[in-house]
């Protein structure tokens, strides 16, 4: 919720990357208070721990999601799946009340030396072999939506349906 926020501050220019170094989370909290720009609620709602609900998980596919790794751009999608989503609310979804979060790649690659096993640590008999390895990073790589807890009750009478129209959305938008 904040990085969307933050996003959206940096591209309207609200705010300046600059101003964001050596930040701790009550300078944040005080930045954001300070400058006008709607989505910056966002961060005020992560302070009193009001925080957006999954609505859906969906393997990542590092081939087939490209346009899901950009940050910039992403507010459009987000707006797509929201109007994707409304009919299935019954009201209004805004792209705002929404987030496509997608985490970072994560890597465990290590280059250390086993002297007992003669052999490095990605090799030896460790359960962290290269091909496991692999496998845990990808089931760590989860497309989630979440969205505005306002909107929560919806999320319970709609599960399967959500999770069906937004895998068919993803799929639109496979791709680089």
């Amino acid at each position: 919720m904040i990085k969307k926020a933050l996003l959206a501050g940096l591209e309207s220019g609200v705010i300046a990357g600059e101003e964001l170094y050596n930040l701790d989370d009550q300078g944040l909290f005080t930045l954001t208070r300070q400058r006008a720009h709607p989505l910056f609620r966002l961060v005020d709602s992560v302070r009193n721990g009001r925080l957006f609900v999954v609505a859906a998980e969906i393997p990542f596919d590092q081939e087939a999601h490209g346009k899901l790794r950009k940050l910039t751009g992403r507010s459009c999608l987000e707006e797509s799946l929201a109007a994707e989503l409304s009919s299935l609310f019954g009201k209004r979804l805004e792209g705002n009340e929404l987030i496509i979060d997608l985490p970072e790649p994560v890597s465990f690659e290590s280059g250390l030396f086993v002297t007992d096993e003669d052999c490095f640590f990605s090799t030896g008999s460790s359960v962290f072999r290269d091909g496991f390895l692999d496998a845990f990073v990808k089931s760590l790589r989860i497309i989630r939506v979440f969205v505005d807890p306002r909107h929560e009750e919806y999320l319970k009478n709609q599960h399967e349906r959500i999770l069906h129209t937004t895998e068919k959305w993803v799929k639109l938008y496979r791709g680089s």
